[in-house]
């Protein structure tokens, strides 16, 4: 992500984000080791996105 992002375009990223982590089957154990894995991947990557898109509403509050 870039940090030329407006904070509005932040907020709707996190709302995606968010959106697709309540559509993840959570409750549903993956049928076997190579599912559970990528599975985990993947909500590994939107929680690395939540924390870049935090860091950055920070940074632009903090400079406000």
């Amino acid at each position: 992500m870039s940090g030329a992002m407006s904070e509005e375009d932040l907020r709707r990223s996190l709302e995606e984000v968010e959106r697709r982590l309540r559509q993840s089957p959570a409750a549903k154990p993956p049928p076997d080791r190579a599912a559970a894995e990528a599975e985990q991947t993947r909500k590994l990557g939107f929680l690395k996105q939540l924390d870049e898109i935090e860091r950055q509403l920070r940074r632009k509050s903090s400079k406000e």
